[in-house]
């Protein structure tokens, strides 16, 4: 997959997170947890790691 693949996948879990967030009324830090920390893991871990670069050229 590609970065741009997996940002999109990344926003969509987000937005799920922020329907659960509303409907369930949650407050505090684990709305924090539930939007910056899925944001940031799939930034740092997932994109950054897993994402395969096309436009990179293959390194002999």
């Amino acid at each position: 997959m590609t970065k741009t693949h997996l940002r999109i996948l990344g926003g969509i879990i987000i937005l799920f997170n922020l329907v659960i967030i509303g409907e369930n009324n949650i407050e505090g830090i684990m709305v924090l947890v539930l939007t910056l920390g899925v944001a940031v893991f799939f930034e740092l871990v997932l994109v950054k790691n897993f994402a395969s670069d096309r436009t990179k050229t293959p390194q002999k």
